[in-house]
């Protein structure tokens, strides 16, 4: 449905580009051109180019203008079906108890996203010692950082698995992977992976993570799920605007790919 209204949207953007053109017709007869106005034809010589070229427009633009309507008026009733009565409600209108014996063949994107956050993984373990902070829900993380990552990701309503295991394809054989984060944008149902290094400045770290990201662009493991990294030194903190202008950049990005 999404296609659908970026078509509607693009066709009255079209339709809106059309000009009305100068008045009258273009005649082709004999292979000349002639300028039909009022009942009388005149004929247009080589000085008339930019007249003859304007009336051709004119008259292709009309049938052009001629289609969109009728493609307007097909897509209008379907975006208001749609809207006032989608597929994905009949599922959420059923009853609990016939709820649980159905699989919906399709799901609202807040449904799907809710449904996406509810699977379960083994995540990385905790040493003693290890600072505790928790978002606001609850969930445990490693650094200040990742808290202000995982409340910019709730902030844009883009849930998220922390630290879920992920199988990435090498030259060695299949090896597992713990990214920050595995994200869904919602709307357009695309998985992707958040990457922060938080220690560039730590030249063990640094190298250790240049060789994973290395990695990662060899595997055919990300073809399908884009990958958003941001850094980190002691000396260069993360910057919370610059990272808020980073994600929305990243999803408008993902948005325009998917829709276009």
């Amino acid at each position: 449905m999404i296609q659908v209204k970026t078509r509607f949207s693009e066709l009255k953007d079209e339709f809106a580009s059309i000009k009305a053109g100068p008045p009258g017709s273009l005649r082709i007869h004999g292979g000349r051109y002639y300028h039909a106005l009022n009942g009388k034809r005149r004929y247009l010589r080589k000085s008339d180019f930019e007249l003859t070229k304007a009336l051709a427009q004119k008259a292709y633009d009309r049938v052009v203008a001629a289609r969109i309507k009728a493609e307007l008026a097909l897509l209008t009733p379907l975006i208001a079906l749609n809207e006032n009565y989608p597929i994905s409600s009949l599922w959420t209108h059923l009853k609990p108890a016939r709820k649980v014996l159905v699989e919906p063949v399709t799901l609202s994107d807040a449904a799907y996203a809710e449904k996406w956050s509810a699977v379960k993984y083994n995540r990385k373990s905790f040493k003693n010692g290890d600072q505790i902070l928790k978002t606001t829900g609850g969930l445990r993380m490693r650094s200040k950082s990742e808290l202000l990552i995982a409340g910019l990701l709730d902030e844009c309503g883009i849930p998220f698995r922390y630290e879920y295991p992920l199988t990435v394809a090498t030259t060695g054989g299949n090896k597992q992977f713990h990214p920050d984060f595995y994200c869904l944008e919602p709307e357009t149902r695309t998985e992707f992976v958040w990457e922060h290094l938080g220690l560039m400045d730590d030249g063990n770290y640094r190298i250790r993570n240049e060789e994973k990201l290395e990695l990662f662009s060899f595997s055919g493991t990300f073809l399908d799920r884009p990958l958003l990294i941001t850094f980190e030194e002691k000396e260069r903190p993360l910057d919370p605007e610059k990272v808020r202008e980073k994600l929305a950049f990243f999803v408008a990005t993902l948005k325009a790919r998917v829709w276009s």
